[in-house]
């Protein structure tokens, strides 16, 4: 029996009219990220570290605060998010490319159960 590999099986389109990105829309020029369409939540009241955008692909304060914005909008916890945010940068936001892309659920979803596996 054939197992998919876990990062391919987001890729399948059941609707082959409709194309879907299931993950986070990062737009380098705009320096903001968006979910279904809607620019996330910068989180600056949490932790104010770039209070003029969200920015990846290098180690500095726009990815900090991405790495904080992304871990909060996708996990919906606070306190998870703000102990494990810098870890998130390093791991995954300073690696995605300085232009526009796609930041997969899958890849955040894995990381997190990661996390977990590791903190327990």
């Amino acid at each position: 029996m054939k197992v998919l590999n876990a990062n391919v099986i987001d890729t399948i389109n059941i609707f082959p009219n409709k194309k879907e990105i299931l993950g986070y829309k990062c737009i380098y020029n705009e320096q903001a990220i968006f979910r279904d369409g809607n620019i996330i939540d910068t989180k600056i009241e949490l932790k104010n570290h770039s209070p003029l955008g969200l920015s990846w692909g290098y180690n500095g304060s726009g990815p900090a605060q991405a790495a904080l914005a992304v871990l909060c909008d996708f996990t919906k916890d606070d306190e998870f998010s703000l102990k494990y945010y810098m870890d998130f940068k390093n791991d995954v936001i300073c690696q995605l490319p300085c232009k526009d892309c796609v930041l997969k659920y899958s890849e955040i979803q894995h990381w997190v159960d990661l996390k977990k596996l590791v903190a327990e």
